[in-house]
C-alpha cells in the first residue's frame, strides 16, 4: 500500500469532521446504551474507529492532553467488550441458519451468553457516555501539523499492511496476523477517507479487502467456537464452515495478486 495517495488535509474541513464524528460517536453510544442489537453494536464500534482515526493525526500536545487520553481509554474499554459481543453475533447469525436440533442447543447457549456479554459491553458504553471529545479549536492546530501528522500515519499504516499481505497469503493459518491487516485496513481506509472522495481507487480497495477480510475472520470466530463446543472436525457443521473460510481465503489472496 506503499502507493495510496496520501492527499492534502485542509484544516477547516477536518475541524468540521472531528466534531461530526464526536456528535456521531455520542449519538451511536446512546443507542448502544438504549438497545444493544447488531447493528447498534455495529455502529458504536465503526463511529469509534473513525474518532480514533481522526484523533490519531492531530498533534501530540492535543493527542495526548489528559481529556483525551481518558476519553480513549474508555473507547478502548468499549470496544474490547463490544467485540466478544459482535463474535456472538457473528456466530449467532451462521447458526441460525442450521436447522438441527444440536443448532437449536447452541443457539440457546449463545442467546444466553450474549445477554451477559452485552450487559457487560453496556457497562463500558455507560461509563464512555460521561466523557465527550475534547473540543478542537482553529487556534489550537495548524495546517502543517495536521499534513504532517497525517502523512506519517498513512505511512506507518500502508508499511504494516505492505509487511502483513506476504505473510498472510502464503498461510492460512496466521490468524492472528489476518486480524491485525484487517484492523489495519480499517485504520488507513478511515483516515485517507480524509482527504479522498468515497469513489477513490484507493477507498475503493481497502473496501473490498476489509469486506474480504471480515467475512475470512467472521468464520474464524465461528469455527473456534465449534472446536470450543466439542463439533466432530470431519462430517458435519464444522467441516463444512472449514471448507468456506478455505474457499473465501483462496479468493481473497487471488484478489490480491491478481488485482485485475
Amino acid at each position: 500500500m506503499d502507493h495510496v495517495r496520501a492527499g492534502e488535509v485542509e484544516k477547516g474541513a477536518f475541524l468540521k469532521d472531528y466534531a461530526e464524528a464526536g456528535g456521531s460517536l455520542s449519538q451511536k453510544l446512546d443507542r448502544f446504551a438504549k438497545d444493544p442489537t447488531k447493528e447498534a453494536v455495529h455502529d458504536a464500534r465503526t463511529a469509534i474507529r473513525r474518532v480514533e482515526a481522526r484523533v490519531d493525526i492531530l498533534p501530540k500536545g492535543i493527542r495526548k492532553s489528559p481529556e483525551m487520553k481518558q476519553l480513549l481509554k474508555s473507547l478502548r474499554k468499549v470496544m474490547k467488550r463490544s467485540a466478544k459481543v459482535r463474535d456472538i453475533d457473528v456466530i449467532r447469525g451462521k447458526m441460525s441458519r442450521e436447522k438441527s436440533p444440536s443448532s437449536a442447543r447452541l443457539l440457546a447457549k449463545i442467546d444466553k451468553e450474549r445477554r451477559r456479554l452485552a450487559g457487560d459491553a453496556g457497562e463500558a458504553v455507560d461509563s464512555a457516555r460521561r466523557l465527550r471529545l475534547p473540543r478542537v479549536g482553529s487556534k489550537r492546530v495548524t495546517r502543517r501539523e495536521l499534513q504532517r501528522r497525517f502523512e506519517r500515519v498513512v505511512g506507518r499504516l500502508s508499511l504494516g499492511i505492505d509487511e502483513l499481505l506476504p505473510i498472510v497469503t502464503a498461510d492460512p493459518a496466521r490468524v492472528e496476523e489476518l486480524h491485525k491487516l484487517r484492523i489495519d485496513c480499517k485504520r488507513l481506509r478511515y483516515t485517507v477517507e480524509l482527504t479522498l472522495g468515497e469513489g477513490s481507487p484507493d477507498i475503493l480497495r481497502l473496501e473490498k479487502w476489509q469486506d474480504a477480510l471480515g467475512s475470512i475472520h467472521d468464520w474464524d470466530v465461528a469455527v473456534s467456537y465449534l472446536r470450543q463446543a466439542g463439533l466432530p472436525a470431519s462430517g458435519g457443521l464444522l467441516e463444512e464452515w472449514v471448507r468456506e473460510r478455505d474457499r473465501e481465503f483462496r479468493d481473497f489472496v487471488r484478489s490480491v495478486l491478481n488485482p485485475g
